[in-house]
């Protein structure tokens, strides 16, 4: 077997290997797992192709190749890590909107984490970074030297392997890209494929057609003449807050009182 040959050999084992512990992270049991592959082997091929494409990627760091490898590694098992802890404290999985909140961290960490979390999180930052210094000193350097052509030949394989996989899972609907629940998504999808679609898929966007003259025309369009009552001004009211809930629905729970007595109004004088 050639070097190119052995070194995609070795890629591929680690991306199905990779897989396999990330997956296990998440589902925290290996029975879900074999399920998982047992049941949507085309998806777990799917999410195992993603990884592979990282892993190739590190190929095109030459001669620290083996390090980079090493952090892509690194950074697949952390991923898995987090999205275990996310899900400790909510239903839903770890995707790339969090990255937003990271500014956010040391005023949010205190509501959810004792400060012996925070100091074994902050212990873990430190172990990781001084296994990165270990890694880039000792490991070994590779010695075989390919020119940047024949080095970009592996990750563009696959990104055309993992083209087609995409293509025909979304005509046998084997493989969606439309998350109506996101958690069930990750179960269904695999955590791979669903973290890396949240790093594209950020939400809504804006339509072909909106512009600033668009709306102009549409303003143009309507009727101003008729003027409002000055004395008639309508109070709108609109609750948007996912962790509230009537703690009345609670079974096995009496009160003394009214827990919510202005949403309770609310809901008697108000249309909804």
């Amino acid at each position: 077997m050639t070097v190119r040959g052995k070194n995609m050999f070795l890629y591929t084992g680690n991306a199905f290997i990779l897989t396999l512990i990330v997956e296990l992270l998440c589902r925290k049991s290996l029975w879900k797992v074999l399920g998982f592959v047992a049941g949507s082997p085309f998806v777990f091929l799917f999410n195992a192709l993603i990884i592979l494409l990282t892993l190739c990627l590190s190929g095109e760091f030459g001669k620290r190749r083996y390090f980079a490898q090493a952090c892509v590694n690194i950074f697949w098992l952390l991923l898995g890590i987090v999205n275990a802890i996310v899900l400790k404290y909510r239903m839903t999985p770890f995707s790339a909107e969090d990255l937003n909140l990271i500014p956010m961290l040391s005023k949010i960490a205190r509501n959810y984490l004792t400060v012996q979390a925070i100091a074994a999180l902050g212990l873990g930052m430190i172990l990781l970074i001084a296994l990165m210094v270990f890694l880039w000193m000792y490991l070994p350097k590779d010695k075989h030297h390919q020119s940047r052509l024949r080095l970009l030949t592996r990750p563009a394989a696959v990104f055309f392997c993992l083209y087609l996989v995409m293509q025909m899972g979304g005509r046998t609907q084997a493989i969606s890209q439309d998350f109506q629940n996101l958690a069930q998504a990750y179960e269904n999808y695999g955590f791979a494929y669903c973290f890396s679609n949240s790093l594209v898929d950020i939400g809504i966007g804006r339509p072909d057609a909106y512009s600033r003259e668009t709306m102009e025309e549409i303003a143009g369009n309507l009727d101003f003449t008729q003027e409002a009552e000055a004395s008639v001004h309508p109070d709108i009211i609109m609750i948007q807050l996912e962790s509230f809930f009537d703690p009345t629905y609670l079974n096995g729970f009496s009160f003394s009182a009214d827990p919510a007595p202005f949403f309770r109004s609310l809901k008697e004088s108000c249309p909804s």
